[in-house]
């Protein structure tokens, strides 16, 4: 029973296996759940008692207590949550990656979140690299996901786990209440990874057409390309609110906080040209198209 993601209406819904069995959750002979090594999800009957859940090494863990000798299948009842170390099952919605990470979440994968008390987003926690905590914004590996689109895809969010822009609204929940830090990591077709990172970085409201407050450049090997653009409102091909007497976005095939035009533009066209293409302008001193990118926001005071 594996696990599979799907974009829809820009957020991360998770398709969830109808196995297991299942019972009212009384008595005493509960056990937990016994789950392979692979990725899975397994169910829990609501409330799931304590210490019995077995956490596979799956995101966004949802138990399924089991009863000794039940052998009929029945319709799970799942409880979105995820396990802690201890195997407590953990059924309130976490503000972000970095309270999943504190409460001994260490797998990468799509959870459930809900930063600002405004509903449940789902998003992909980084649980590993840089000391963990971490949430992907932004991904492109490969070039298989359209990223030439308009302005209410970019406010939605669209991709799947590989290739993805979270959306712009999300990551304006994000970054509103809290100081966040920016961690950009950029690579060549040759392999060469480079990184930035920054603290203080927000995006406002819609209303200023999700403006880019970039705050301090604290260090990086990739350098400092996203300078040019601080204070800059978004823009697409359908709304142009760039600085330029041209339509940016659409001269890229991208979408971005572009200037006149860009120094940056994680978002354009895969393998474009030089200037058309992914792209860090400090990376090497001039725009190679760049194969790799990706964007991940933690709290400042993490």
């Amino acid at each position: 029973m594996g696990c599979s993601w799907v974009i829809f209406a820009g957020t991360f819904m998770t398709f969830l296996a109808q196995t297991g069995h299942s019972q009212d959750v009384t008595g005493s002979s509960w056990k937990p759940a016994q789950v392979g090594s692979t990725c899975q999800i397994v169910y829990s009957a609501a409330p799931c008692p304590q210490h019995v859940c077995s956490c596979p090494p799956c995101p966004a863990c949802v138990c399924q207590c089991y009863k000794d000798n039940v052998t009929t299948p029945v319709t799970p009842r799942p409880t979105q949550g995820v396990c802690t170390q201890d195997g407590t099952d953990l059924l309130s919605v976490a503000g972000g990656c970095d309270v999943l990470y504190k409460s001994g979440v260490r797998v990468n994968g799509v959870y459930t979140i809900d930063p600002d008390g405004g509903g449940q987003i789902e998003v992909y926690c980084d649980m590993e690299r840089d000391g963990g905590g971490w949430t992907v914004i932004q991904k492109r590996q490969d070039g298989h996901m359209e990223f030439f689109r308009d302005w209410d895809a970019y406010k939605r969010g669209f991709g799947d786990p590989q290739e993805f822009w979270i959306g712009l609204e999300h990551i304006h929940r994000l970054t509103k209440a809290r100081q966040t830090d920016l961690h950009v990591t950029v690579a060549d077709s040759g392999g060469t990874e480079k990184f930035a990172r920054y603290r203080g970085f927000k995006v406002d409201g819609e209303d200023t057409n999700y403006t880019l407050r970039l705050g301090l450049y604290l260090e990086g090997s990739a350098g400092d390309s996203l300078e040019y653009h601080r204070d800059m409102p978004f823009s697409t091909p359908d709304r142009d609110n760039d600085g330029s007497a041209s339509n940016c976005a659409e001269d890229v095939k991208g979408a971005w906080w572009f200037k006149d035009c860009h120094t940056s533009d994680l978002n354009g066209e895969y393998h474009g040209g030089p200037s058309k293409s992914i792209n860090w302008y400090s990376f090497s001193g001039d725009n190679v198209p760049l194969a790799r990118a990706e964007m991940r926001l933690r709290p400042s005071d993490f």
